[in-house]
């Protein structure tokens, strides 16, 4: 009988392991199954099974180790990008990749070392500048404050220029003016009087000639004090003019301040002046003009000052003029 191999098969089990192998001939006389319980192979399966159990837990095993060092450097990373540099790299001495990504690690912690501290230093720069600055602000800021003080100063003093006879230190006659011109307009309203009166050096220009401008603005400054001193702090003493001195007397009548005005002009004919001034030398006329006589002709005060000055001296400036 002529007999060939058809098929090669394998006997399984319940389980799904090898349990023997089965053999499929063809012949003449048709097809014969021959199963060969002396060739199957019991322990086939379970060393199969334990080859494949070996090379998971060796999977496992390699997949830890792999992990760890990826992890830990993870870790470096994620310090790193914190800014938390004092914890050393691991795996620094490894020959493979997981020691080529440690080096790298190191390398980029250097570098943001470098500009960690390289931002620092930027910082301390930055805070010391801003203490320099603030410094030079308040020394700018006093150097203001000086030279406020100082602007303050020098208005103060102009604005005593612009009102004072430098000469004397008594106001001067642009003051006396505005004054004058606030006065009247005040008293067109409150219906009171107003009184002025004026002392005239009649011998200036000889007093000049004699002894200098400077002797005479003295005699001119005591003149003037005397004035100031007698009367009241409501009452207004200026210099009307080089020879002159003049005396508002608000809310005062013509025949009030006509006593008070001879009274001061008696009070400088016996003033004693200083060397080489003598007594004789120095010779005043007095004139005065009130509101309240001549009609109340307020706005011709000075012209009528002029006329009672003549007046005064046409009787040697011993007698007080009144216009």
């Amino acid at each position: 009988m002529d007999i060939r191999p058809l098929i090669i098969g394998a006997l399984l089990g319940v389980t799904g392991l090898a349990l023997g192998v089965v053999l499929f001939f063809a012949g003449n006389a048709g097809v014969m199954t021959l199963t060969a319980d002396a060739v199957m192979l019991p322990w086939f399966g379970f060393a199969l099974v334990a080859v494949l159990l070996a090379v998971w837990v060796s999977g496992m095993v390699l997949t830890r180790r792999l992990n760890e060092p990826l992890l830990a450097l993870a870790e470096s990373v994620s310090r790193i990008n914190r800014g938390k540099l004092e914890r050393p790299i691991p795996y620094l001495s490894r020959r493979d990749g997981i020691g080529q990504l440690a080096r790298a690690l190191v390398a980029l912690s250097a570098r943001q070392r470098l500009e960690v501290s390289s931002a620092i230093d930027e910082a301390q720069q930055a805070r010391r500048s801003l203490m320099v600055a603030n410094n030079r602000l308040g020394e700018v800021n006093d150097e203001l404050q000086a030279s406020r003080a100082e602007l303050g100063s020098i208005q103060s003093r102009l604005e005593t220029v612009e009102v004072s006879d430098q000469a004397t230190g008594l106001l001067n006659h642009r003051f006396f003016e505005q004054a004058l011109a606030s006065e009247l307009k005040r008293i067109q309203r409150n219906g009171k009087a107003l009184s002025v009166a004026l002392y005239r050096v009649t011998g200036w220009s000889t007093l000049v000639r004699r002894h200098g401008k400077e002797v005479a603005n003295g005699v001119m400054a005591k003149i003037g004090n005397v004035i100031a001193d007698t009367v009241r702090t409501t009452d207004l003493v200026a210099r009307y003019s080089d020879d002159s001195i003049v005396l508002m007397l608000p809310e005062t009548s013509g025949r009030s301040a006509g006593r008070v005005v001879e009274d001061i002009h008696k009070l400088i004919a016996l003033m004693e002046f200083d060397s080489p001034v003598r007594q004789n030398e120095v010779l005043v006329a007095g004139g005065l003009a009130a509101t309240d006589t001549d009609d109340g002709k307020s706005e011709d005060i000075p012209s009528r000052l002029e006329q009672a000055l003549i007046r005064s001296m046409a009787e040697g400036g011993e007698a007080l003029g009144v216009a």
